[in-house]
Order: C-alpha cells, then structure tokens, then sequence
C-alpha cells in the first residue's frame, strides 16, 4: 500500500495562522452550500416584506418575523441550527468588541443565509439590503428564533 498522505491539521484543531476571516469564510460557504438556506424559500417573500413595511422597527419586525416562521413549517433541526448561530453573533456583538456590531456581520451573512430561490438583478440588491436588515433584527434579538 502506498503512504498515507499527510494532513496539516486533524479533524477538530484550528490552524495556528487561522483568522476570524477564515472562520466567518468557512460559515458563509457552508450557509451558501446547503440545498435550501436555513431560513426556508417559502420565508423568503414574507421576510422581505416585513423589512420593506417596516423599516428599521425592530419590535414590529421581530413580530412579523415569528409569524411569517411559525407559518412556514420550519424544520426543527433548522429553527435550532439558526437559534444557535444567531445567539452566537448576538454574543459576539454583546462583546464589546471594536468594529464587531450586528450590521457590520449581517452584511456578511444576511446574503448568504436569506435569498430567493431564483434572483433576479433587478431586485437583487434593494431585498439584499432588506435580508440583511432582517438578519440584524435577529441579532439583536436572537429569541424572536424560538
């Protein structure tokens, strides 16, 4: 049998030149990677319309979002999945570190977490702003996901 070949790093250890980049890189890609994004296509409209509605109101908003995933049949595994990394940012943000807010990461995420099944251009980028608006109302208020 031929040589095993070598691996740098095991299953499980964080490269020693490993940056917060690398980590939030490896996120996105698994978010954008899954078959439907954690928030369901069937959320999509109704999310988006929330934001556009309501604008920055994070209480109305944090209303509209319960109800819009209560009635599209959200997997639980799913529901658990986005609670957990939801809570995480949430503490991240909570942390108090320079630069770290919840707009700054969920214009990172909200593109890769909450998007339509088939984009248009046209409108591309006005309901990428409304996702990532979303996204930061959940940050702020990661319990609105329970």
């Amino acid at each position: 049998l031929p040589p095993t070949p070598s691996i740098p790093h095991r299953a499980g250890e964080i490269p020693a030149d490993a940056t917060a980049s690398d980590a939030a890189s490896l996120l996105k890609l698994f978010l954008r990677e899954l078959p439907e994004p954690l928030f369901p296509f069937r959320a999509y409209e109704g999310l988006i319309s929330a934001s556009v509605e309501h604008g920055e109101s994070e209480e109305k908003l944090q209303d509209v979002i319960r109800s819009v995933l209560r009635h599209c049949d959200m997997p639980v595994l799913d529901r658990q999945c986005l609670l957990y990394i939801f809570r995480f940012f949430h503490a991240i943000c909570s942390a108090d570190l320079p630069e770290i807010e919840a707009r700054s990461i969920s214009v990172v995420i909200g593109p890769n977490i909450i998007y339509p099944e088939v984009q248009s251009t046209m409108s591309a980028l006005s309901e990428t702003q409304h996702a990532c608006n979303i996204v930061r109302v959940i940050i702020n208020n990661p319990d609105v996901l329970s």
